[in-house]
């Protein structure tokens, strides 16, 4: 019990010293919340739909005692647990949501919330750590909670990536002072945060985040001429990490394994690569667009942006500038720019090397780095800040007030630049139009009779930033200059920084702009929010259609709803639904286009095909002719049934097999190995296997065979499922390139499909040892700093 009140007087000291600063970003977290949360809206998000309708899923399962291993409502059913699909299950704030039942509507907006309290005292603690004041510290926290690179995911609907980049900082924080102080503790916390940050299942930017701290682990052993015991202290760093993410990492490792991403090609891992040209975003933001469908750069489509601010700029310029020789600016300059080459993916030779390299070579997307470089860019801000704000300690030496009047010369010209570019853009509407209309980039993008139309919209944003910039570049200039002069305490120079970003980012993201063509008005708007719990019209016929059938059986939608998840919050088994790592099989069979032919859709148990339009097919008999049309499949195979011959076939002679006019799918069952048995010549008529009992995670059956048969069930394979006739386990065998089956001697037999949770419950074990040894060990050293302090 001792050890533990050592721990909570520590914690209790800790936030007495830091309750204010905290206080301020817990505030930001709630403005805000007030300010987007509004009666029957909720927050926006490209991809929140995609992610929402598995939150029903997950809380119903839970509710039963559950977990959600296996979701059946999903591309004909696959992982869930395992497959990082934003259904984040074991990151602490997710399971305290998931526990108080919120509105499905909510859980995006306080994930968000979660990630700007976590980003802005993860990033104050960091700064801090540094030695640098606590307003210094705070600034930073709101310059990485406003910065674009962070801020503005929420537009995506990608708050697991806002709360894996709020990590970074306190995982540096914990290198820091592992290497400092040399307390084997702190390479432990260390550890056990980038394990926490593997929790909301953002991999590529948990590899990205240790590869930085690898960075600047080797920095401070280093420059600090440690000795060679902090190289073991941090692989305990490399392996606590492993331990703590284990409960997600062991299965997601598992799963990444049967997925496309097992395989990808150079061009999908160059994929969003950030095309050099286009970091004139940090300046001007909306100069090739902003967000989707002004966007006209590289890419195929841009959802969030990049932009830092103007004055955060001011204050990296002021850190190289004066204080360059500190090693620390040098480290965190170095890592902006390794981080921005990076970033710029495959339009640098760099990324052919990275792609050899397992694992990393299934990340796509390299802007994912531009997270890090901002990181980088506003701890070079940090030194800066510091610098202006102490800038009286140091200023009686002449070389330091010379080397300011140089630093406001400088600042001068640039202002003078900018505006004169400004004054130059701003006067030559038409020349400016045809130039970008004349750009073969922007021609590709839009069709020929919107391009003028966008590019007068085009001209207008990119005319606003040039403004913007100017009035921000002259604010921010005065701040400093009246800052130096002892015009301003320090409290109203950071009050004025305060109050610019959020004028400044703030109004640039969540505030909506109006540009108006020929009487005709565009409104962007980065943070918004869109009516509270809209549905699909289509979703609630398709629902009033189907409630009545309560048999076993799967649909197919047909265009645009193949892609739509709401299926799972209603319960309805699709082959079809969005999810960023499909398992390979199934992609195999779509790319093969078997899901076209109604042969294999038989096999599918497929009863119903939906779509907008009506199919005219021989299999087919439409029975609901409303806003949507739903189809009957007449040709139906059953869940579950028996053959009495077996083919065994390589996956691509079977694929090809499946393809031709002469394939019977009920005839005989396609195996890729052989099968020991001998199967006997007996006709089954479909109904000899019955479904008792279907959970997402266990299936029984009563199956009667008057022979040894394969049973067939439609059902995805995956290695993690296990089979039992009358409980004793037998072989899984892979039907069609796709299902399962399993060997049947003659007889009547119960037949067990189970969910073999072995690797769960390891990676569980692990985590839960992990953070118990953390908290013996801290309450032990707790105990000892006691014991000497009383000594002393």
């Amino acid at each position: 019990m001792s050890g533990f009140r050592n721990i909570i007087s520590s914690v209790r000291s800790f936030l007495k010293e830091h309750m204010w600063s905290f206080m301020l970003f817990l505030l930001i977290g709630f403005l805000f919340i007030i300010i987007v949360q509004q009666p029957g809206r909720q927050l926006f998000g490209h991809d929140v739909a995609l992610q929402g309708d598995g939150i029903p899923f997950m809380e119903d399962v839970i509710s039963k005692g559950r977990l959600p291993y296996w979701n059946p409502y999903i591309n004909a059913g696959m992982p869930h647990m395992a497959s990082m699909n934003a259904n984040i299950v074991f990151f602490p704030t997710t399971l305290i949501i998931l526990l108080l039942g919120l509105p499905v509507h909510l859980y995006f907006l306080y994930d968000c919330f979660t990630g700007i309290v976590l980003a802005g005292i993860f990033m104050y603690l960091f700064i801090r750590g540094m030695n640098f004041s606590k307003l210094t510290s705070c600034i930073s926290g709101v310059f990485f909670i406003a910065c674009g690179s962070f801020f503005s995911y929420i537009n995506p609907g990608h708050a697991v990536i806002m709360i894996a980049l709020a990590f970074l900082p306190i995982i540096f924080y914990f290198i820091k002072k592992g290497v400092e102080e040399n307390k084997f503790i702190y390479y432990l916390l260390a550890g056990f945060m980038l394990g926490l940050q593997s929790l909301v299942c953002m991999y590529q930017v948990t590899f990205y985040t240790a590869a930085c701290m690898t960075a600047y682990f080797l920095f401070l052993f280093i420059t600090e001429k440690k000795k060679p015991k902090h190289l073991l202290y941090y692989f305990a760093t490399a392996v606590t990490t492993v331990f703590a993410a284990a409960i997600q990492l062991f299965q997601s490792y598992y799963f990444l394994k049967f997925t496309f991403r097992a395989g990808v090609n150079y061009e999908f891992f160059t994929s969003w690569s950030f095309h050099p040209l286009e970091t004139i975003v940090y300046i001007y933001p909306k100069f090739f667009g902003f967000l989707e469908s002004t966007y006209w750069g590289k890419s195929q489509f841009w959802l969030h942006n990049d932009y830092l601010g103007i004055i955060p700029w001011i204050f990296v310029f002021a850190a190289i500038y004066f204080v360059f020789k500190d090693k620390r600016v040098k480290f965190f300059l170095f890592m902006a720019i390794s981080t921005l080459i990076l970033a710029f993916g495959g339009f640098t030779p760099l990324y052919k090397l990275l792609f050899k390299i397992p694992v990393i070579n299934g990340f796509r997307n390299s802007t994912r780095w531009l997270g890090f470089f901002a990181f980088s860019i506003i701890t070079l801000a940090a030194f800066g800040f510091e610098y202006i704000k102490e800038y009286f300690k140091v200023k009686k030496e002449e070389q330091n007030s010379n080397k300011m009047r140089v630093f406001f010369r400088v600042l001068m010209v640039i202002l003078i630049v900018f505006l004169s570019v400004y004054i130059l853009f701003s006067s030559n509407q038409s020349s400016m139009v045809n130039d970008l209309k004349g750009l073969e980039q922007f021609n590709k993008r839009f069709p020929p009779p919107n391009l003028d139309y966008v590019a007068q919209i085009l001209y207008q944003m990119i005319k606003d930033d040039m403004f913007l910039f100017v009035v921000y570049f002259s604010i921010g200039m005065s701040l400093i200059y009246l800052m130096v002069k002892g015009k301003l305490g320090k409290g109203l120079f950071f009050a004025g920084c305060l109050l610019m970003v959020f004028l400044d980012n703030g109004i640039r993201f969540m505030a909506p702009r109006t540009f108006n063509v020929a009487g005709s008005e565009y409104k962007v708007q980065c943070v918004k929010t869109e009516p509270a719990n809209q549905e699909d019209p289509r979703k609630t016929d398709i629902h009033n259609f189907l409630k009545n059938d309560n048999s076993l059986y799967r649909v197919m939608p047909v265009g645009d709803l193949f892609t739509k998840n709401w299926f799972v919050s209603e319960k309805i088994q699709s082959c079809g639904g969005y999810h960023s790592a499909p398992l390979e099989n199934y992609t195999i069979v779509q790319n093969k286009g078997l899901l076209n032919d109604f042969r294999f859709l038989s096999l599918l148990n497929v009863k119903y095909v939906i779509s907008d339009n009506q199919i005219a097919h021989p299999y087919l008999r439409l029975v609901n002719d409303g806003k949507v049309k739903i189809h009957q499949n007449i040709s139906i195979l059953p869940r579950a049934f028996l053959y009495s011959q077996a083919v065994v076939l390589e996956k691509e002679k079977m694929f090809a097999k499946m393809l031709e006019q002469s394939f019977e799918p009920q005839k005989a069952i396609m195996l890729n190995e052989s099968i020991p048995e001998t199967l006997d010549n007996v006709k089954y008529d479909g109904k000899e296997a019955v479904i008792t009992k279907y959970e997402e995670n266990k299936i029984d059956l009563e199956v009667e065979s008057s022979g040894n048969s394969m049973l067939f069930i439609s059902e995805v394979y995956y290695p993690e499922w296990k089979a039992y006739v009358d409980g004793k386990e037998t072989k899984i065998y892979q039907a069609f390139g796709l299902f399962r089956s399993i060997y049947l001697p003659k007889g009547k037999h119960n037949v067990e499909f189970r969910w073999d949770a072995k690797i769960f419950y390891i990676g569980a074990s692990v985590s839960l040892f992990i953070a118990f040894l953390i908290i013996f060990y801290g309450s032990l050293l707790l105990k000892k700093e006691k014991r000497e302090e009383k000594g002393s």
